[in-house]
């Protein structure tokens, strides 16, 4: 009788672990969709591979971070807004809103130049809120040349 339980148990641990096994091996191909991306977004499957002939070599770097720092009760604010020296020939303007609302332009800035002391166009309460900047690129000549908007979380001492 005890040889018969051990044998039947013996038997459904076996079915059990293959079954695990199988399980695993269908989550594993449903998760590696080849297609599929980073947190759920798709790759575009009309995207191709890069070769030496089509490879752009005119790249504008543009400075990203996540978190600013500003001083409440006051308009005037230091930054690092800058245009990396890789950029050479490209010139940044620089759009700061906060809330949705327009709160500082810059001029042009050249490569391997940055601003550290801005004036906002008035000051803000504490709180943490959100805010973005828009890099306009331009040649050396003016032609405008595509934007970047950089989203990031501006923390309001």
């Amino acid at each position: 009788m005890i040889k018969k339980n051990r044998k039947k148990n013996i038997i459904i641990f076996i079915i059990v672990f293959y079954l695990l096994i199988l399980m695993f091996f269908i989550v594993l191909c449903i998760i590696k969709n080849p297609r599929q991306g980073v947190y759920g977004l798709v790759f575009d499957a009309n995207a191709e591979d890069i070769t030496q002939n089509t490879r752009v070599n005119n790249i504008i770097s543009i400075p990203c971070f996540d978190r600013m720092v500003f001083n409440s009760g006051t308009t005037k604010q230091v930054v690092n807004f800058y245009n990396p020296e890789i950029n050479d020939g490209i010139n940044f303007k620089i759009y700061l809103y906060i809330n949705k609302e327009l709160m500082y332009e810059s001029n042009l800035i050249k490569p391997g130049k940055a601003i550290r002391k801005i004036e906002i166009v008035h000051y803000l309460e504490k709180q943490s809120t959100s805010a973005y900047i828009i890099y306009e690129c331009y040649r050396k000549d003016g032609t405008k040349l595509n934007s970047a908007r950089m989203n990031f979380n501006l923390e309001i001492k």
